[in-house]
Protein backbone atom coordinates (compact mmCIF):
# COMPACT_ATOMS: atom_id res chain seq x y z
CA UNK A 1 0.00 0.00 0.00
CA UNK A 2 1.00 3.63 -1.04
CA UNK A 3 -0.15 6.75 1.08
CA UNK A 4 0.80 10.25 0.17
CA UNK A 5 0.08 12.92 2.72
CA UNK A 6 0.63 16.72 2.34
CA UNK A 7 2.07 18.48 5.53
CA UNK A 8 2.11 22.09 5.80
CA UNK A 9 1.93 22.75 9.16
CA UNK A 10 2.72 19.96 12.38
CA UNK A 11 -1.21 19.26 13.40
CA UNK A 12 -1.16 17.83 9.76
CA UNK A 13 1.53 15.52 10.99
CA UNK A 14 -0.18 14.61 13.79
CA UNK A 15 -3.35 14.12 12.58
CA UNK A 16 -2.40 12.12 9.48
CA UNK A 17 -0.15 9.85 11.22
CA UNK A 18 -3.02 9.09 14.07
CA UNK A 19 -5.40 7.98 10.99
CA UNK A 20 -2.58 6.24 9.22
CA UNK A 21 -2.04 4.26 13.04
CA UNK A 22 -5.59 3.91 13.22
CA UNK A 23 -6.03 2.38 9.93
CA UNK A 24 -3.13 -0.12 9.89
CA UNK A 25 -2.85 -1.34 13.32
CA UNK A 26 -3.03 -5.25 11.91
CA UNK A 27 -1.64 -4.78 8.37
CA UNK A 28 0.66 -6.86 8.02
CA UNK A 29 2.28 -6.17 4.26
CA UNK A 30 4.60 -3.52 3.51
CA UNK A 31 3.24 0.25 3.24
CA UNK A 32 5.28 3.54 2.02
CA UNK A 33 4.18 6.99 3.55
CA UNK A 34 5.66 9.36 1.15
CA UNK A 35 5.59 13.31 3.32
CA UNK A 36 5.16 15.49 0.95
CA UNK A 37 6.07 18.83 3.46
CA UNK A 38 5.85 22.36 2.80
CA UNK A 39 9.74 24.00 2.58
CA UNK A 40 8.21 26.32 4.63
CA UNK A 41 8.07 24.30 7.70
CA UNK A 42 10.72 21.43 6.39
CA UNK A 43 13.17 21.84 8.79
CA UNK A 44 10.31 21.72 11.77
CA UNK A 45 8.76 18.70 10.27
CA UNK A 46 12.37 16.97 9.92
CA UNK A 47 13.31 17.97 13.84
CA UNK A 48 9.42 16.12 14.99
CA UNK A 49 10.32 13.13 12.97
CA UNK A 50 13.23 12.31 14.18
CA UNK A 51 12.21 13.21 18.06
CA UNK A 52 11.15 9.80 18.72
CA UNK A 53 7.64 11.08 19.17
CA UNK A 54 6.37 9.24 16.55
CA UNK A 55 8.56 5.70 16.18
CA UNK A 56 5.22 3.39 17.40
CA UNK A 57 4.09 4.11 14.27
CA UNK A 58 7.25 4.82 11.89
CA UNK A 59 9.04 2.34 13.47
CA UNK A 60 7.56 -0.54 12.15
CA UNK A 61 9.17 -2.88 10.32
CA UNK A 62 6.79 -3.04 7.32
CA UNK A 63 6.67 0.77 7.15
CA UNK A 64 8.55 2.78 4.42
CA UNK A 65 9.08 6.73 4.80
CA UNK A 66 9.73 9.10 2.19
CA UNK A 67 10.23 13.00 2.31
CA UNK A 68 9.55 15.17 -0.45
CA UNK A 69 9.32 18.77 -0.54
CA UNK A 70 6.72 20.97 -2.43
CA UNK A 71 6.40 24.63 -2.73
CA UNK A 72 4.18 26.79 -0.78
CA UNK A 73 5.12 30.34 -0.81
CA UNK A 74 4.53 33.12 1.65
CA UNK A 75 1.34 34.94 1.80
CA UNK A 76 3.44 38.11 1.05
CA UNK A 77 5.29 36.56 -1.86
CA UNK A 78 4.73 38.12 -4.86
CA UNK A 79 2.78 36.70 -7.67
CA UNK A 80 5.91 35.58 -9.81
CA UNK A 81 7.20 33.51 -6.64
CA UNK A 82 3.22 32.20 -6.14
CA UNK A 83 3.23 31.09 -10.35
CA UNK A 84 6.80 29.31 -9.90
CA UNK A 85 6.07 27.44 -7.13
CA UNK A 86 3.04 26.14 -8.89
CA UNK A 87 4.41 25.53 -11.55
CA UNK A 88 7.38 23.62 -10.16
CA UNK A 89 5.10 20.77 -8.08
CA UNK A 90 2.46 20.85 -11.30
CA UNK A 91 6.16 19.06 -12.91
CA UNK A 92 7.62 17.91 -9.59
CA UNK A 93 4.43 15.24 -9.02
CA UNK A 94 3.55 13.71 -12.60
CA UNK A 95 4.89 10.34 -11.63
CA UNK A 96 3.30 9.76 -8.50
CA UNK A 97 0.86 6.93 -7.79
CA UNK A 98 -0.67 6.47 -4.84
CA UNK A 99 -3.44 4.13 -2.89
CA UNK A 100 -4.68 6.60 -0.68
CA UNK A 101 -4.07 10.71 -0.51
CA UNK A 102 -4.48 12.75 2.73
CA UNK A 103 -5.13 16.43 1.83
CA UNK A 104 -5.54 18.85 4.89
CA UNK A 105 -6.94 21.96 3.08
CA UNK A 106 -8.87 21.63 -0.26
CA UNK A 107 -8.48 24.81 -0.13
CA UNK A 108 -4.72 25.39 -0.79
CA UNK A 109 -3.47 26.07 -3.96
CA UNK A 110 -0.41 24.05 -3.88
CA UNK A 111 -1.88 21.20 -2.67
CA UNK A 112 -4.41 21.11 -5.25
CA UNK A 113 -2.08 21.41 -8.04
CA UNK A 114 0.16 18.94 -7.05
CA UNK A 115 -3.26 16.73 -6.63
CA UNK A 116 -3.36 16.95 -10.16
CA UNK A 117 -1.04 15.36 -11.12
CA UNK A 118 -1.15 12.23 -8.61
CA UNK A 119 -2.95 8.81 -9.91
CA UNK A 120 -4.62 8.08 -6.79
CA UNK A 121 -7.40 5.42 -5.78
CA UNK A 122 -8.80 7.48 -2.57
CA UNK A 123 -9.04 11.08 -1.08
CA UNK A 124 -9.08 11.23 2.38
CA UNK A 125 -10.07 15.03 4.01
CA UNK A 126 -9.10 15.55 7.60
CA UNK A 127 -9.77 18.74 9.14
CA UNK A 128 -7.15 20.52 10.87
CA UNK A 129 -9.77 21.66 13.77
CA UNK A 130 -11.27 24.41 12.42
CA UNK A 131 -13.49 22.80 9.61
CA UNK A 132 -16.95 23.29 11.86
CA UNK A 133 -15.84 26.88 12.22
CA UNK A 134 -14.96 27.04 8.31
CA UNK A 135 -18.44 25.73 7.22
CA UNK A 136 -20.60 27.82 9.70
CA UNK A 137 -18.71 31.19 8.42
CA UNK A 138 -19.61 30.19 4.93
CA UNK A 139 -23.04 29.59 5.11
CA UNK A 140 -23.81 32.75 6.99
CA UNK A 141 -21.31 35.15 4.94
CA UNK A 142 -20.71 33.24 1.96
CA UNK A 143 -16.97 33.51 2.36
CA UNK A 144 -14.64 31.33 0.05
CA UNK A 145 -10.81 31.17 0.26
CA UNK A 146 -9.38 33.51 -2.47
CA UNK A 147 -7.73 29.98 -4.30
CA UNK A 148 -11.59 28.77 -4.80
CA UNK A 149 -12.31 31.08 -7.77
CA UNK A 150 -9.02 29.94 -9.67
CA UNK A 151 -9.62 26.16 -8.87
CA UNK A 152 -13.06 25.80 -9.51
CA UNK A 153 -12.13 25.67 -12.74
CA UNK A 154 -9.11 22.98 -12.75
CA UNK A 155 -9.77 21.08 -10.15
CA UNK A 156 -12.98 19.59 -9.16
CA UNK A 157 -12.20 19.01 -5.36
CA UNK A 158 -11.92 22.77 -4.77
CA UNK A 159 -14.42 24.17 -2.38
CA UNK A 160 -15.32 27.09 -0.86
CA UNK A 161 -15.20 25.57 2.49
CA UNK A 162 -12.80 23.26 2.21
CA UNK A 163 -14.66 20.03 2.55
CA UNK A 164 -15.48 18.66 -0.66
CA UNK A 165 -18.36 16.98 -1.23
CA UNK A 166 -18.69 12.77 -1.43
CA UNK A 167 -14.61 12.61 -0.09
CA UNK A 168 -14.44 11.03 2.98
CA UNK A 169 -13.94 13.45 5.65
CA UNK A 170 -12.45 12.69 8.93
CA UNK A 171 -13.52 15.70 11.35
CA UNK A 172 -13.79 17.21 14.86
CA UNK A 173 -17.26 17.56 16.35
CA UNK A 174 -18.73 15.41 13.49
CA UNK A 175 -22.01 15.71 15.54
CA UNK A 176 -22.06 19.44 15.45
CA UNK A 177 -22.04 19.27 11.69
CA UNK A 178 -25.29 16.99 11.91
CA UNK A 179 -26.99 19.74 13.85
CA UNK A 180 -26.64 22.36 11.44
CA UNK A 181 -29.94 22.89 9.29
CA UNK A 182 -30.19 21.17 6.16
CA UNK A 183 -26.66 19.61 6.25
CA UNK A 184 -27.71 16.62 4.10
CA UNK A 185 -28.40 19.08 1.35
CA UNK A 186 -24.65 19.60 1.35
CA UNK A 187 -23.77 15.21 0.60
CA UNK A 188 -21.11 15.60 3.19
CA UNK A 189 -19.20 12.01 3.71
CA UNK A 190 -18.44 13.01 7.43
CA UNK A 191 -16.33 10.59 9.66
CA UNK A 192 -15.59 11.54 13.41
CA UNK A 193 -11.70 11.95 13.87
CA UNK A 194 -11.29 12.84 17.33
CA UNK A 195 -11.67 9.54 18.70
CA UNK A 196 -8.74 8.45 16.66
CA UNK A 197 -6.84 11.79 17.13
CA UNK A 198 -7.06 11.29 20.80
CA UNK A 199 -6.34 7.78 20.97
CA UNK A 200 -2.93 8.13 19.21
CA UNK A 201 -2.15 11.52 21.38
CA UNK A 202 -2.30 9.29 24.29
CA UNK A 203 -0.15 6.47 22.59
CA UNK A 204 2.87 8.81 21.51
CA UNK A 205 6.48 8.17 23.20
CA UNK A 206 6.40 11.60 24.32
CA UNK A 207 3.59 11.15 26.97
CA UNK A 208 6.16 9.83 29.02
CA UNK A 209 8.19 12.73 29.82
CA UNK A 210 5.13 15.04 30.71
CA UNK A 211 5.42 17.52 33.38
CA UNK A 212 2.16 18.11 34.94
CA UNK A 213 1.98 21.76 35.97
CA UNK A 214 0.44 24.94 36.08
CA UNK A 215 3.01 27.43 35.89
CA UNK A 216 2.98 27.90 32.06
CA UNK A 217 0.76 30.15 30.04
CA UNK A 218 1.14 29.57 26.15
CA UNK A 219 0.29 32.73 23.75
CA UNK A 220 -0.38 31.15 20.49
CA UNK A 221 -0.49 33.33 17.23
CA UNK A 222 -2.55 33.87 14.52
CA UNK A 223 -1.58 35.93 11.19
CA UNK A 224 -5.41 37.78 11.00
CA UNK A 225 -4.22 40.91 9.62
CA UNK A 226 -2.74 39.31 6.60
CA UNK A 227 -6.06 37.29 6.19
CA UNK A 228 -8.14 40.55 6.76
CA UNK A 229 -9.99 39.74 9.80
CA UNK A 230 -8.64 42.81 11.27
CA UNK A 231 -10.16 46.71 11.56
CA UNK A 232 -6.73 47.76 11.07
CA UNK A 233 -2.63 46.08 10.35
CA UNK A 234 -1.70 44.17 13.53
CA UNK A 235 -4.60 44.72 15.67
CA UNK A 236 -3.87 41.48 16.97
CA UNK A 237 -0.31 42.51 18.44
CA UNK A 238 -1.69 45.33 20.46
CA UNK A 239 -4.73 43.28 21.67
CA UNK A 240 -2.61 40.50 22.56
CA UNK A 241 -0.09 43.74 24.27
CA UNK A 242 -2.90 45.06 26.48
CA UNK A 243 -4.55 41.51 27.75
CA UNK A 244 -1.34 40.40 28.77
CA UNK A 245 -0.25 43.33 30.81
CA UNK A 246 -3.51 42.72 32.52
CA UNK A 247 -2.69 38.97 33.05
CA UNK A 248 0.85 39.63 34.01
CA UNK A 249 -0.25 41.83 36.56
CA UNK A 250 -2.80 39.22 37.95
CA UNK A 251 -0.36 35.55 37.51
CA UNK A 252 3.01 37.32 37.78
CA UNK A 253 4.51 33.59 39.09
CA UNK A 254 3.25 32.61 35.60
CA UNK A 255 6.30 31.97 32.98
CA UNK A 256 4.43 33.07 29.25
CA UNK A 257 5.89 31.60 25.97
CA UNK A 258 4.49 32.99 23.06
CA UNK A 259 3.97 30.15 20.23
CA UNK A 260 4.18 32.25 16.78
CA UNK A 261 2.30 30.67 13.61
CA UNK A 262 4.27 29.18 11.29
CA UNK A 263 3.60 31.97 8.55
CA UNK A 264 4.42 34.65 11.13
CA UNK A 265 7.51 36.08 11.89
CA UNK A 266 8.76 36.17 15.59
CA UNK A 267 9.76 39.99 14.98
CA UNK A 268 6.02 40.93 14.96
CA UNK A 269 5.83 39.99 18.04
CA UNK A 270 9.17 41.15 19.66
CA UNK A 271 7.33 44.23 21.24
CA UNK A 272 5.43 41.72 24.03
CA UNK A 273 8.72 41.07 26.07
CA UNK A 274 8.74 44.45 26.54
CA UNK A 275 5.45 43.71 29.69
CA UNK A 276 7.71 41.32 31.47
CA UNK A 277 10.52 39.22 31.80
CA UNK A 278 8.45 36.07 32.15
CA UNK A 279 7.20 36.58 28.26
CA UNK A 280 10.01 34.53 26.15
CA UNK A 281 8.78 33.40 22.77
CA UNK A 282 9.70 29.47 21.75
CA UNK A 283 12.47 29.18 18.97
CA UNK A 284 12.08 25.40 19.09
CA UNK A 285 10.75 22.86 16.35
CA UNK A 286 7.66 21.46 18.30
CA UNK A 287 4.39 22.33 17.18
CA UNK A 288 2.18 23.74 19.98
CA UNK A 289 0.11 20.47 20.34
CA UNK A 290 3.58 18.62 21.61
CA UNK A 291 4.23 21.35 23.81
CA UNK A 292 0.90 20.93 25.42
CA UNK A 293 1.52 17.03 26.06
CA UNK A 294 4.58 18.01 27.26
CA UNK A 295 3.36 20.98 29.74
CA UNK A 296 -0.21 20.05 30.45
CA UNK A 297 -2.30 21.93 32.57
CA UNK A 298 -1.57 25.49 31.05
CA UNK A 299 -3.55 28.21 30.60
CA UNK A 300 -3.76 29.30 26.35
CA UNK A 301 -4.46 32.69 25.46
CA UNK A 302 -5.38 33.27 21.82
CA UNK A 303 -7.90 34.00 18.84
CA UNK A 304 -9.13 31.34 16.42
CA UNK A 305 -6.10 28.52 16.60
CA UNK A 306 -6.79 25.24 15.09
CA UNK A 307 -3.87 24.21 17.10
CA UNK A 308 -5.56 25.12 20.05
CA UNK A 309 -9.40 24.23 19.52
CA UNK A 310 -8.32 20.68 17.64
CA UNK A 311 -7.22 19.57 21.69
CA UNK A 312 -9.89 20.93 23.95
CA UNK A 313 -11.50 17.65 23.94
CA UNK A 314 -7.67 16.30 25.53
CA UNK A 315 -8.28 18.06 28.97
CA UNK A 316 -4.98 19.02 28.48
CA UNK A 317 -5.30 22.65 29.18
CA UNK A 318 -6.59 24.62 32.52
CA UNK A 319 -8.11 27.53 30.79
CA UNK A 320 -8.13 28.91 26.83
CA UNK A 321 -8.74 32.77 26.86
CA UNK A 322 -10.15 33.12 23.61
CA UNK A 323 -9.83 37.14 22.13
CA UNK A 324 -11.88 37.10 19.20
CA UNK A 325 -14.34 39.23 20.68
CA UNK A 326 -12.04 42.41 20.94
CA UNK A 327 -11.33 42.35 16.95
CA UNK A 328 -15.15 44.07 16.11
CA UNK A 329 -15.38 42.22 12.13
CA UNK A 330 -17.78 39.97 10.43
CA UNK A 331 -15.59 37.95 10.04
CA UNK A 332 -14.49 37.06 13.70
CA UNK A 333 -17.95 37.66 14.91
CA UNK A 334 -18.80 34.43 13.08
CA UNK A 335 -15.54 32.84 14.19
CA UNK A 336 -16.46 33.35 17.97
CA UNK A 337 -19.82 32.54 17.74
CA UNK A 338 -19.00 29.37 15.59
CA UNK A 339 -16.23 28.33 18.29
CA UNK A 340 -19.02 29.24 21.20
CA UNK A 341 -21.36 27.09 19.94
CA UNK A 342 -18.83 23.95 20.88
CA UNK A 343 -19.48 24.30 24.19
CA UNK A 344 -16.25 23.94 25.73
CA UNK A 345 -15.70 24.47 29.35
CA UNK A 346 -12.65 25.69 29.25
CA UNK A 347 -13.00 28.07 26.71
CA UNK A 348 -13.68 31.72 28.35
CA UNK A 349 -14.17 34.34 25.40
CA UNK A 350 -12.88 37.37 27.02
CA UNK A 351 -14.69 40.74 26.73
Amino acid sequence: MIINVFIYSNIHLIIALALIHDRVKNFQKNLIINLHISDLVLENINRALGSGNYDLLLKRKNINLNISVFRSPAANSNMSEKIKGILINFLNFRHYKSDIVIVPNFSNLYILFCLMRIKHNEIIYIDEGMSYVSFLRYLKNNQKSKSYFLMRFFSKYASPYSIPKKIKSFVFNKEKFNQIKNISHYNLNLLELNKIFCGFIRDLNCLKNQYKNDEYTFVVTSPLSDRRYTTYQNEEFDILYKFLTSYVESNPLKKIIIKTHYRETSSKYKGLLEISKSISIYKGYLAFQELLILYQNADVICFHSSAVFSMINLDLTKNIYCLCDLIKTPSMKTISNALKELNSESVIFVK
